[in-house]
């Protein structure tokens, strides 16, 4: 039973490292890819919301345990649990929803809306038409990103080219980069120095925060339609809604072109891509039971994350200590047989 008990803890410290990517296709589908699984084929995802809408992006809610979409075809922002399940409308037919983001430290969430050129703001738990507040008016505004660092969204001006950057201090909008050429989705590096922009154009490029007066520096170029950008640790993730592909690039390997070695999942139309870290726990949590038969394969749920996360916090002490307790039995009983 001892033995047992060591090797639950064991196996719960080593599996809590995973990251998911979390992405839509085909339109209106929103599908899960373990990027530790050793899954090898581009067609290997798991699709966890199957729709007819068509999704422009998505975005995880860490803290909650939820993932936030827009849907361009209802016009609406749409709402479930990591799993797919409980799926929720919380805004309908308002204007024209694009871009997303959660400010997850003042519970909000912002997102763009083509059909009034403005970027709202709206408590998380209480998104409606009546409660939501403009923050900004920007000609056709698609991605924004949060800089938890420099407490800055940044929002891409798909019109006007400009990479404008709102204040969560005090509210004022400035422009962090101009000349741009249809930007459309934006991420910050993992390092936290540079902010990485998708073009219209079929180029990525980056924006260094300390010497944005030389402008942007394309990396990916040659792509067909470049959407959705997100890094986990020294990769970045890209989506090509017309390649139909979504690549898997090292940023050590930047500048380079897209390839075919690049591209890690194959399918229609992806677009928006999120990532989610297993490590960082949402709110309910399953029984022992439960976790001790998960499989390589499972696909993360609001219960079963927290689980997991709490046993990765306590493993590193758990393993010594009842390794400790295993050496003293066996000691005990090797004394007993010699009496």
């Amino acid at each position: 039973m001892l033995a047992k008990s060591l090797a639950l803890v064991v196996a719960l410290a080593l599996s809590v490292s995973a990251d998911y990517l979390y992405f839509s296709h085909n339109d209106g589908n929103i599908a899960v890819r373990d990027l530790n699984s050793d899954r090898s084929t581009s067609s290997s995802m798991d699709d966890i919301i199957t729709g007819d809408g068509s999704i422009a992006d998505l975005v995880v809610h860490m803290s909650k345990g939820l993932i936030y979409w827009t849907d361009e075809s209802t016009r609406s922002i749409m709402r479930a649990k990591l799993d797919g399940s409980e799926i929720t409308t919380v805004l309908e037919k308002d204007g024209h929803p694009y871009g997303l983001v959660v400010d997850s430290k003042r519970d909000h969430l912002y997102w763009s809306c083509h059909a009034t050129d403005s970027v709202y703001r709206a408590n998380i738990d209480h998104i409606s038409s009546e409660n939501k507040h403009q923050v900004a008016s920007i000609s056709q505004p698609h991605g924004l990103e949060l800089d938890s660092n420099r407490e800055m969204i940044y929002i891409a001006g798909n019109t006007d080219g400009i990479i404008y950057q709102y204040s969560l201090v005090d509210g004022s909008l400035s422009e962090l980069m101009t000349e741009m050429s249809e930007p459309r989705f934006l991420t910050v590096s993992t390092s936290q120095t540079k902010l990485y922009v998708t073009e219209g154009t079929g180029k990525v490029k980056f924006i260094y925060f300390d010497d944005v007066t030389n402008g942007a520096t394309t990396v990916i170029d040659s792509l067909m339609s470049p959407m959705g950008i997100v890094l986990s640790d020294d990769d970045v993730f890209l989506s090509d809604d017309k390649a139909n592909f979504i690549y898997k690039i090292s940023e050590g390997g930047l500048p380079m072109v897209a390839t075919a070695n690049s591209i890690l999942i194959e399918s229609t139309t992806p677009r928006a891509v999120a990532i989610y870290s297993e490590d960082i726990s949402p709110v309910e949590s399953p029984s022992v039971m439960e976790a001790a038969s998960m499989s390589s394969s499972f696909i993360p749920s609001g219960r079963s994350v927290a689980f997991i996360g709490g046993i990765a916090a306590i493993a590193v002490g758990s393993v010594m200590i009842v390794a400790g307790i295993a050496q003293a039995i066996q000691q005990k009983e090797q004394y007993f047989e010699i009496a």
